[in-house]
This record gives C-alpha cells, structure tokens and sequence, in this order.
C-alpha cells in the first residue's frame, strides 16, 4: 500500500483531537454523570479512529489492540444515547449502563477474537447495531427537544449536540458504506469523523463552560414578578377548563406552553412554584376529573371503563386504573357503581 501522507495527517489529527477533548471533559469541575458519558464517548471514537490508523499504515496489528477498536466501535453509538438519556436526570436510569456489555465482552475476549471471526458476519452486526443505537439516540434527543424546549437542553448547547450527533453520524456512516456498500476504500472510511471532529471541537470550546453549568437555583432566568406569576397561573386554569387540551394522550409540557404562549420552562416555574405540582400530576388529575364526570353520567353507563379512559385522555387503560385508584382511593369501576343507582 502506497502511504498516503495527507490522509495519515488528517486521521492522526481527528484521533488525537477527539482523545483530547475527551481528556478535557474529563478536567471539568463538578463533573456528573452524563460529562463521564460523553467523555467515554470521544475516547470511543478517538480509540476507534486510533485502530483504523494503526491498522491501515502497520503490517500486522495484535489481537488485542484490534478487538479494542472494535470494543470502542460498539460503546460509541451506545454511549451517544445514554449520554442524550442523562440529559434528562427523570428518563435515566443506572441499570441503562448494562447496554455497555457487549462492548465489555469484545474488551475481555479480545485475545481469541480473529479477523476471520470479524469478516464472517461480527463486524456486519456491529455495523447495524451501531446503527440501532444511533437511530435511539436521535429518538431520544428529539423527545427531549418537544418535551423541554431546545434552548433548555443540556445548558441550551443545543448546537453542541447536532455537531455531535453530526460526527457520531459520520462515523457511523463512513464504515456502514465502506463495509456494507463498498462504495469507498477502508481507508477512506473513518476520514468523515476525522474532518468533522474539528468544527466539533471549536464548538466544545466555545460552549464547554456551560456543559455541566447548573441552572442554579431552579428558575432563576425566569424572574416573573407576582402580577404576572398570578396572570399566567389564571390563564393556565382557563385554557385546561375551556380548552381542555389534556384530552389529548400526546399533550407535552411544550404543547401546553404554546397554548399559553409561553417558554416550557416558564410553565414548569408555575406548576412547582405556584402550584407545587409536576406537569404530569397536573394533567393525570384534570383526566380523572374529566373521567370522573363521564362515569357519573347515565347516558355513559354503556361505555366501558376502557372507553371512558381512552375518552378522558390516558392512553393505557392500566395506568389509567392506577391514576385513578390513587386519587379517588377506589377503582373507577366502583366509582361508577356508587355513582349510578341500579
């Protein structure tokens, strides 16, 4: 193979600077959880990059080393969606970080694990398993987006977060079209992340200050005076009265700020200041309200407790039973019974 001096620059440089940013990530103050996860992630990366390098311009590369990049290759894309799943402290869980066992267990076999056993089948699931994890993550971060409101993402480093899910992208995509439609070479194949982890860096740097920034006390940007505080819980309990958009399964915290014209985070001052409640404790209430009044009716004695649950805005007649039971301290069946005369 004829070496390629540019190319070899450009991958060694990518490498080294998704390590580095790494390393920086770590040398945060007050790190949580989710700056170790991204932190693991550009290590993933840089380390994958580092093997493709170390395979491409060496004549024979060890097991060891190998299997690593390969370990890194399947921890990157996993790493990605619990790194946007820490984004939201409520929607993370610990017991998320056993998706990282495949990886540990290329990690521990990474002795007997052969080239052979890749190119016969192991590296064309890693390739759609990264692809699986990828297609999460964006599920995920879009949820997060609607649910939050983008600028309230992650510190509001909203575009720090589409220029890495722009590189984890392109690194995806580099060895999925390498490997799987052999439209370029394998040396070309992680050149992608090597060239865009450099505008992702620029980016790191100029927003790494608010990647682990708090919000300080809750609310603090949202300065409402009392006026305006009671202003907008008034017009909260007209718009569920008169509009009752709780009727609707899909309803967000997003939704309803729009309905009230307002930042969703402003919403979420009023509902734990004023109101001391959560978004969802307020809604689940309004339907068992709604569903209240419908099983008390007699024109509605035909319809079921499904109907009725469905009808008052719940999409799961068991958390409905749940919600429901919780509130009124009976089902909603025998609710309805001591509500209608036989």
């Amino acid at each position: 193979m004829v070496f390629n001096l540019p190319l070899f620059i450009i991958l060694a440089a990518g490498s080294m600077q998704s390590i580095f940013i790494g390393c920086c990530v770590l040398g945060l103050k007050q790190k949580k959880l989710r700056e170790l996860l991204l932190a693991a992630l550009l290590l993933a990366l840089g380390v994958r990059l580092l093997k493709s390098i170390l395979f491409i311009y060496t004549d024979q590369l060890s097991y060891y080393i190998m299997n690593i990049g390969f370990a890194a290759h399947a921890a990157a894309p996993v790493l990605l969606w619990l790194y946007v799943c820490a984004l939201s402290s409520s929607s993370f869980s610990r017991k998320y970080l056993l998706h990282l066992l495949p990886s540990a267990l290329i990690v521990v076999s990474a002795g007997v694990m052969t080239l052979g056993f890749w190119y016969h089948g192991a590296y064309l699931v890693l390739v759609y398993y990264s692809i699986i994890y990828y297609a999460l993550a964006v599920f995920k971060f879009v949820q997060l987006s609607k649910e939050n409101g983008n600028a309230r993402i992650a510190g509001g480093n909203y575009h720090w977060i589409l220029s890495l899910f722009l590189a984890v992208g392109v690194f995806i995509a580099g060895y999925f079209v390498n490997y799987n439609l052999r439209f370029i070479s394998y040396q070309m194949a992680p050149l992608p992340y090597a060239v865009v982890v450099f505008p992702m860096g620029y980016l790191f740097w100029k927003n790494h200050h608010q990647l682990n920034t708090k919000p300080g006390p809750k609310y603090e940007n949202a300065r409402l005076s009392p006026a305006l505080t009671a202003e907008l819980t008034e017009r909260l309990k007209v718009v569920l009265e008169l509009q009752k958009p709780y009727l609707d399964p899909r309803l967000t915290v997003a939704g309803l700020s729009k309905l009230l014209n307002v930042q969703p985070y402003i919403l979420s001052q009023i509902l734990s200041v004023q109101l001391n409640c959560s978004f969802s404790s307020l809604i689940n209430n309004c339907r068992v309200q709604h569903a209240s009044r419908l099983l008390q009716n007699e024109k509605n004695a035909s319809l079921t407790i499904a109907s009725i649950a469905y009808d008052a805005g719940f999409n799961s007649l068991s958390v409905f039973n749940k919600v429901f039971k919780e509130s009124k301290g009976i089902t909603p069946n025998q609710f309805r019974k001591n509500a209608l005369p036989d």
